[in-house]
This record gives C-alpha cells, structure tokens and sequence, in this order.
C-alpha cells in the first residue's frame, strides 16, 4: 500500500502544480490566495493518505495538520480582510470581463438564429438590421477581448478593424 500511496501523491501533485501553473485561475490563488493553493494541496495529500494508511494513525496526522494550519489561515484571512479595493478591484473587472465574453458568445448564438430566420422570411430590412447588430457586437467583444489582455486602447468610435473582427 506505501509505493501506491507515493506514486498517487506523484500524480497528485504533479496534476495540482500543473493547474497551478497553466490555468488562470491557478495562477491568481498562487499570486493573490497562496494559503488556498496549500490547503488544496495538504488535502489532496491527506484524502491518499485515507485510502493508504491505518484509520487512526490517518486521523491522528488530519488533527496535527488541521491544528497547526488554523492560525494560518486566520492570518492570511486577516491580512485579505486589509487588502485596498485597488487590490480587489483587478479581479473584480477580470471577472467582469470574463463575463462579458461569455455573454457575447450567446448573443452571438442569438443573432445568428434570428438572422437563418430573416433569411427564410427574405425580410431585408430586418437583415441589414441583424448585420449591423452583429458587426456591433463583434466590436464589443474584441474591445472585451482587448481589455482582458491589457491592450484596450480607448474609443468611442468603431475601428476599421472592429468589422473585420470575428468572434
């Protein structure tokens, strides 16, 4: 039972470092929630350990580790609870972003029906209208997209570019 412990906790940590590193949502409890990222990892660890060791000896190690983490996390609790908004504040409009994005993509999936319907219906008037609702959403859209990646560059008036843009 001990090798098979090692090797899940070899793919456990190996799958918990990748998130980590390759997912954004990994990368910001790294940089913003570090104790978060611990407490996944310790617990992963101690669900092995359940399968792997005796249940008295796996319970005595859990209260070790639940003990010893408690003012941790109180402090990492206390210091977030200080955090300026203008910490707070990038996730908060990332997030916004994020949802904007995904948004964009059923208003997408909307229009896109409604247009097949115009064009059985061969209503022109209410195709150009779709196009021109579709060509402004393209451009919210790449402006979200631009925004997400730090490259907005602010405008009222539609670009060029924002035409040709596509989802």
């Amino acid at each position: 039972m001990g090798q098979l412990g090692v090797f899940l906790g070899l793919f456990w940590g190996a799958v918990w470092a990748a998130f980590l590193e390759w997912i954004p949502f990994g990368r910001f409890l790294v940089k913003r929630r570090t104790w978060i990222t611990v407490v996944v990892g310790v617990g992963g660890d101690l669900a092995i350990a359940l399968g792997t060791v005796d249940f008295e000896a796996w319970q005595q190690v859990t209260l070790i580790v639940a003990a010893s983490a408690l003012p941790i996390i109180l402090r990492s609790l206390l210091h977030e609870s200080g955090e300026t908004a203008s910490v707070r504040l990038p996730n908060k409009v990332i997030w916004g972003v994020e949802d904007i994005l995904a948004r964009c993509l059923r208003m997408r999936d909307a229009l896109e029906r409604l247009t097949e319907r115009a064009r059985v219906l061969e209503d022109s008037a209410l195709l150009s209208e779709l196009v021109t609702l579709e060509i402004e959403l393209s451009s919210i859209r790449a402006r979200a997209v631009d925004a997400r990646r730090g490259t907005y560059d602010y405008s009222l008036e539609p670009s060029e570019n924002d035409k040709d843009r596509a989802f």
